[in-house]
């Protein structure tokens, strides 16, 4: 019985055709995995997006040239003090978005001679913006470093002044290397790292262009 021999040109064509359709699979392949690759990142930045938004941007970056801030900062301090929660309280019942307190209220009030105006006037975002970064400007220049300044923020400015007066705590008096409380040292960290989104997704350079 005889047997068909395969020629060699045919088995070199199938060679290439098994060659060309591993090649084009490959590139399928790989777009298809940076189209994955895209979309996850798109779903991600969208999901960043709403957990850090830019609601009251107006009165943000009103306040933000009004008092020479960073506006990523203030924005940080919105995300970390009320999650954007115009109506937020406290347990300390510090008021609206920035969270102040009547003490700290009645003090930029004098400071900024604004008056007698109710202090339920911290619900209105405007007004609570403006406090806040009024204060925070005011913590600024007054402690000299944005995150002492942070600090007294939440602990209050008595109770950095002591710290930065203790060597277990401060090696300068300007600058804290450690922070006794816990709560006020987690909130030093939520700020910086809500202001270096803000900044890197907002306002950066590139995103200024």
């Amino acid at each position: 019985m005889s047997r068909k021999k395969t020629r060699p040109g045919n088995q070199t064509k199938k060679k290439r055709i098994r060659r060309k359709v591993i090649a084009i699979a490959a590139v399928v392949i790989i777009i298809a995995v940076l189209l994955f690759a895209f979309r996850e990142r798109e779903i991600i930045n969208k999901i960043e997006e709403q957990s850090y938004p830019l609601e009251y941007q107006e009165y943000v970056m009103e306040a933000a040239e009004k008092y020479d801030l960073d506006p990523a900062l203030i924005f940080a301090i919105i995300h970390t003090e009320s999650r954007f929660d115009p109506e937020a309280v406290s347990p300390a019942n510090a008021m609206g978005l920035m969270q102040i307190t009547r003490d700290t209220f009645f003090f930029v009030n004098e400071k900024d001679s604004r008056g007698d105006i109710a202090v339920e006037l911290l619900f209105d975002p405007e007004v609570n913006i403006d406090t806040g970064s009024y204060f925070i400007r005011w913590l600024i220049d007054d402690l000299g470093d944005r995150d002492t300044a942070i600090a007294a923020y939440n602990a209050g400015r008595g109770n950095v002044k002591k710290w930065l007066g203790d060597s277990r705590y401060s090696a300068d008096g300007v600058t804290l290397y450690d922070i006794p409380y816990k709560e006020t040292k987690n909130y030093v960290q939520k700020v910086n790292s809500a202001y270096e989104f803000y900044k890197q997704h907002y306002f950066s350079d590139d995103n200024q262009k």
